[in-house]
């Protein structure tokens, strides 16, 4: 999870202050990345 920065036709995205967060009990911080579209499963508003 992060904070959405930018994002283009193919829907790569770069996020900023992101976080693995596949394991509840050891979130870990990332910073800024930019993630290929191909493994976008689906985006959404924080809660």
């Amino acid at each position: 999870r992060g904070v959405l920065e930018g994002f283009d036709q193919h829907i790569n995205l770069v996020l900023r202050d992101a976080e693995d967060i596949s394991d509840p009990e050891n979130v870990e911080k990332i910073g800024t990345i930019i993630l290929r579209g191909d493994n976008v499963v689906m985006i959404s508003p924080p809660p």
